[in-house]
């Protein structure tokens, strides 16, 4: 069991809520990610596609520069 997981150790150590709700936000971003990566890792069309958008992201980052 993890400290910030128990309820009566956050109490005690008067974490605020609004912290602990941000704590839960972060921790459900973060398994949403690693199941994404998960998904691109597994289904090769899909990272494909992602290989292939990087050179239209490096077009629109160069004309980005260029209108600086």
């Amino acid at each position: 069991m993890r400290i910030n997981e128990n309820q009566a150790i956050a109490d005690s150590l008067g974490e605020p809520a609004h912290i602990i709700e941000r704590r839960k936000t972060l921790n459900g971003l973060i398994k949403t990610l690693d199941d994404s990566v998960k998904v691109l890792t597994r289904d090769p069309e899909l990272t494909a596609a992602y290989v292939d958008d990087t050179g239209l992201a490096d077009d629109i980052k160069a004309d980005a520069m260029q209108r600086k």
